[in-house]
């Protein structure tokens, strides 16, 4: 920490000069770390919105496929109760 002080003598003051000088930095750089957030969302929500539309569309696929499954599990169920109606048991006599 000594080898920052300005005035190794004056320790006080070398931190009080330490401090004004970042708070001089820190307030010149606000402008251009405030355009970097910017872009750095602009980036994320250009990634975000491709991954929801990549979503969005395996969603529909999916959807797809699983009522075109029903629907045939539908087909089968009525074909099968139409051949119980069609085609009764055999009776036995007694």
């Amino acid at each position: 920490m000594e080898h920052l002080y300005l005035w190794p003598t004056n320790p006080a003051a070398s931190l009080l000069a330490i401090w004004v000088l970042s708070q001089v930095f820190l307030y010149f750089a606000r402008a251009p770390m405030h355009r970097a957030f910017r872009a750095l969302a602009r980036l994320t929500g250009g990634a975000f919105r491709i991954a929801a539309r990549w979503c969005r569309g395996m969603g529909q696929i999916v959807a797809k496929r699983d009522h075109e499954m029903i629907v045939e599990m539908g087909k089968g169920d009525l074909e099968a109760k139409i051949g119980r109606e069609f085609h009764p048991k055999e009776r036995t006599a007694f």
